[in-house]
């Protein structure tokens, strides 16, 4: 059999040490630009009309979207009832959880690397395995596992009001964590146990699965997240559509939209090098679904301005 590497002889360091590249101060953060796109106007109309018909309405994020700001946009759609389920990977939850343990998240990755310190820090990892853990007995969700431990160790996340993990607890609103296992720095800690993770990914599986059930008259949107949330929905879509086709019905009126930095080029029978683009090859085969070429900062702010607008034009109607 073969040798297996030690966690236990990683020597990790305090968050203190550590240069940090984001804080929540307001200048680390750019001023978005309020896009002029008629199909955000569609969009916004199509998200109010699912939420009067209660149908789902889910953003499907990447870390980038918890980086770059986006928290206080999600909060919002939140409290307003224009969100009924966020879906996200492992790295969402490190900067979501540093940002309300310090208020500060980001490392140089290339120092990192080079000094061996890259991701190796005590507190993230050892906070989110316990969050993990705790959350398995209990027989929560990844995702509610980490909200849950904050409003548990509400002393030790000065800043959780800026944490969607928290929001999304304290408002009872889903929010499914689909890690991708060895890809996130908590994995290595000595204190990560898989069998803890994959249960509670699982039932955030099946939860995310049970809202694409749901998207009939809804809308989905995919915020640059370039592979695991296109792979995923259309796992969890096409078990959703079979359910419905025993039922002699199908999955229909939704609208998805994908967002992205990089020009839309997928041509599904050119197998050259676009071929490859997740992001745009998975949502290219679904019905109703469109890409648009767009910093998911200036989406989001801009989504939030025509709901606004729409939500005005129809109390003056």
């Amino acid at each position: 059999m073969s040798k297996l590497f030690d966690t236990k002889r990683i020597k990790y360091r305090k968050l203190k040490e550590r240069k940090n590249l984001l804080t929540l101060s307001q200048e680390d953060f750019r001023q978005p630009r309020i896009l002029k796109e008629e199909r955000l106007n569609e969009l916004s109309k199509k998200i109010i009309n699912a939420k009067k018909k209660k149908s789902s309405i889910i953003f499907s994020f990447g870390a980038h979207s918890i980086r770059n700001g986006l928290t206080p946009y999600f909060q919002w759609f939140m409290e307003q009832g224009f969100v009924t389920h966020f879906a996200t990977n492992g790295a969402s939850v490190i900067h979501d959880w540093e940002f309300s343990y310090q208020g500060a998240t980001t490392e140089c990755v290339k120092t990192g690397l080079e000094k061996g310190t890259f991701g190796l820090w005590e507190e993230t990892n050892y906070h989110i395995n316990k969050a993990i853990n705790e959350g398995t007995i209990k027989k929560l969700g990844f995702g509610e596992s980490i909200g849950y431990y904050m409003e548990k160790n509400s002393n030790l996340h000065p800043n959780k009001e800026f944490s969607l993990f928290y929001s999304c607890y304290k408002n009872k609103i889903p929010i499914t964590v689909h890690p991708c296992y060895g890809q996130d720095i908590f994995f290595l800690h000595p204190t990560s146990k898989g069998k803890n993770i994959g249960k509670t990914a699982q039932i955030d599986l099946l939860k995310y699965a049970k809202s694409i059930e749901n998207i009939s008259g809804g809308v989905l949107l995919n915020i640059g997240s370039a592979i695991l949330g296109p792979m995923i929905f259309k796992k969890c879509f096409a078990a959703a559509q079979n359910i419905k086709i025993q039922q002699r019905k199908k999955l229909d009126d939704f609208k998805i939209f994908c967002i992205d930095l990089a020009p839309e080029k997928f041509k599904e029978k050119e197998k050259n090098f676009d071929y490859f683009q997740r992001f745009q090859k998975t949502f290219s085969r679904v019905p109703n679904s469109e890409y648009i070429q767009a910093d998911n900062l200036d989406f989001m702010a801009s989504l939030k301005e025509y709901i606004k607008i729409n939500l005005h034009q129809s109390t003056i109607l």
